[in-house]
């Protein structure tokens, strides 16, 4: 699975490595887990040289541990590192050390899980698990879930974005796990069965576990969606490690050989753990679910970001999950918080939940109905009359809330189709806002610039990050009304992808005819993450003029739950939260929206809209429509609008504009 070759692995690992990134740790709490050797004790140095006010090294064996204190202290002069003993290969002692620090620990700024190991043999632990499975796995997901709640608690008291990062490894692409166990619900069970563990399976067991470190982190980080707590995967590389100590015969002299060939040092690995846990500032919403290699935002291999490992994913944690909670029951009341660990498409209804903003029922079907698309351009052309003039319906097509067919045939012929730029940044929820306009839960057709249908596996967002071919259309099938152009997530392709923006949206606002230019720009702002405006804004509102801009606040609810949660620390009432949290939300936005920098740019959008709830069946998009309408200034662009609304059984036969 993947695509890193034997080849590519030796380029990566003969690539010149960037510098050590810093940053000011004053005043805040490190915890660095499998410190006191290695990787973790490199990285646990470099945070030394930051002033963090805690640092935590986290070791299994006290006396090895207290050496670690004292070299790290002797070579960094920082005088105030602590030892805390826990030992992955026992539940009972996660549990101990997550109580401890519930009880006396008080904020976690960064907590980085390095601790591995990687037996060759099967051997079980004293709770009964496969060794690599308990300690790489399923002790150290323990561990992270039950120190979640500090970390978020860290977030609303201090304002701060704490980072959780597991270490993971280029192995995973190697993973060969068989296709009947990753289909299976037990996923968990049958890898860490004596009877499953033969020598040939323990041999690529390391790989496997790095696979289900990639696939936690990643889950993780989705049902986090609506929190500051940024959680990654780090991979630092084929490094000097005692690691590997335990091998043994020809494996032995092999990896001797392939270090003194290809290895780092340890302390250029453990750079890269620094990097995931600090690095990125200038935008630390591309850290999100991240996979990091040579100290920048990288890919995870194809299984694992692509649909079949997304399914596998989600099994893994339900399985996972059932499996902890045995342990500690103290999991289920962190997963039982609102909005805790839940996915943002599955929320369970809690009492104490934040509330939301009722919608209405959608309109003849679908935000996007005749008679409301129309009486909206009617309202701009009765506070417009110099500009634009629509046609009388008839008392039929008023009913039907339809243009008159011939003066929708004529508009069609004229102006093709509706053109609608999407963009902002990855994660914005803009698949879902088109799936609404359109009334529609399927996935996108997308076809080439001349036309020519592209395969969905070559562009699904899910496995591609970084430039996109914005030049691609997207139609739905039960709405051919609309073309959309889509350009991923700027976070990711930097200079060259808002580059790519702006040079398209010149070359659209130049082409002599109408159907070929851009109608309109919807321009998506996720509010579940503190940086709301970004210097992709910036570029953006002062480079590029040629278009109407709506600005799209998504995910309100995101803003709502953090409210909530700013509420209940402020009273500890949970029902006085409850009942204020969605005013106060939008009072706090009122206030917030005119200042923001988007609006003092060069070119400020036309309009905005906050959504909210959007995963709901109910969920419409209808005042998106209605700014929409009133940011076209054009007569033949209003009437576009308003006759694409209709039934269009020609068009739905075939694409492309004839």
């Amino acid at each position: 699975m993947g695509k890193l070759t034997f080849t590519g692995f030796i380029r990566s690992q003969w690539s010149i490595l960037p510098p050590l990134v810093t940053a000011d740790l004053t005043g805040k709490t490190v915890m660095v887990i499998g410190a006191n050797t290695g990787l973790g004790f490199e990285a646990s140095k470099h945070f030394a040289s930051m002033n963090p006010a805690r640092l935590i090294l986290a070791c299994r064996n006290q006396a090895k541990g207290e050496a670690a204190i004292e070299r790290l202290q002797n070579e960094t002069k920082y005088p105030s590192a602590e030892l805390w003993i826990t030992d992955l290969m026992k539940f009972s002692s996660v549990v101990g050390f997550a109580d401890k620090f519930e009880k006396d620990g008080g904020r976690l700024d960064i907590l980085v899980e390095n601790a591995a190991c990687a037996p060759t043999e099967y051997d079980a632990t004293p709770d009964g698990w496969e060794t690599t499975l308990q300690v790489n796995c399923l002790s150290l997901s323990l561990l992270a879930l039950r120190l979640l709640p500090q970390m978020i608690q860290t977030s609303e008291k201090y304002a701060t974005r704490p980072r959780l990062v597991v270490v993971t490894s280029e192995v995973h692409f190697w993973s060969n796990i068989e296709k009947s166990v990753l289909e299976g619900n037990e996923i968990y069970k049958t890898l860490g069965s004596k009877e499953y563990c033969t020598p040939t399976i323990m041999a690529g067991r390391y790989n496997d576990s790095k696979l289900l470190n990639v696939m936690f982190y990643q889950e993780l980080n989705e049902r986090l969606s609506h929190f500051p707590v940024i959680v990654n995967g780090v991979n630092p590389g084929y490094c000097y490690s005692e690691l590997r100590r335990k091998f043994t015969g020809v494996r032995a002299v092999f990896d001797r050989v392939m270090e003194k060939a290809l290895a780092r040092t340890t302390e250029e690995g453990g750079r890269q753990l620094v990097y995931a846990a600090v690095g990125g500032a200038e935008d630390e919403d591309k850290m999100r679910g991240a996979y990091i290699s040579s100290s920048q935002v990288s890919e995870a291999s194809d299984f694992a970001i692509g649909p079949e490992g997304k399914a596998v994913q989600k099994r893994l944690w339900d399985e996972m999950m059932g499996i902890l909670v045995k342990i500690d029951p103290r999991l289920r009341e962190i997963s039982d918080k609102p909005c805790w660990l839940t996915r943002s498409r599955k929320r369970r209804k809690q009492r104490a939940s934040p509330p939301r903003r009722p919608h209405p029922e959608p309109n003849e079907g679908s935000p996007l109905s005749h008679s409301y698309c129309y009486s909206s351009a009617q309202r701009y052309a009765k506070n417009n009359p110099s500009q634009i003039h629509l046609p009388a319906m008839s008392e039929n097509d008023s009913r039907r809330g339809d243009v008159p067919a011939d003066v929708a045939e004529r508009l069609r012929k004229e102006a093709g189709r509706f053109r609608i730029l999407i963009i902002g940044r990855a994660n914005a929820g803009k698949t879902t806002i088109l799936q609404k306009v359109c009334n529609t839960t399927e996935d996108p057709e997308i076809f080439d610039s001349k036309g020519n249908k592209v395969d969905l596996a070559t562009v699904d967002p899910s496995g591609k990050r970084g430039m996109h071919d914005i030049n691609n259309e997207l139609v739905f099938r039960s709405n051919p009304g609309f073309i959309f152009q889509d350009s991923r997530g700027f976070e990711s392709g930097g200079v060259k992808e808002l580059e790519a923006v702006k040079n398209f949206i010149t070359k659209r606002a130049q082409m002599d005819k109408l159907r070929e230019q851009l109608h309109v720009i919807w321009y998506c702002l996720p509010m579940d993450n503190d940086r709301l405006v970004t210097r992709a804004e910036e570029f953006f509102f002062n480079e590029c003029g040629t278009g109407k801009v709506i600005l799209i606040f998504t995910k309100f609810d995101g803003f709502v739950v953090s409210t909530f949660g700013k509420l209940l620390n402020q009273s500890n009432d949970v029902e006085q939260a409850h009942a204020l949290a969605q005013k106060k939300a939008i009072a706090d936005f009122d206030r917030l929206r005119p200042g923001l920098d988007v609006y003092k740019h060069k070119y400020p959008p036309k309009g905005y809209v906050c959504l909210q709830d959007m995963d709901k069946l109910q969920a419409t998009c209808k005042d998106l429509i209605e700014q929409t309408s009133l940011a076209l200034d054009d007569r033949t662009l209003i009437q576009v609008f308003v006759s694409m609304q209709q039934s269009t059984a020609g068009l739905s036969t075939k694409y492309g504009i004839e």
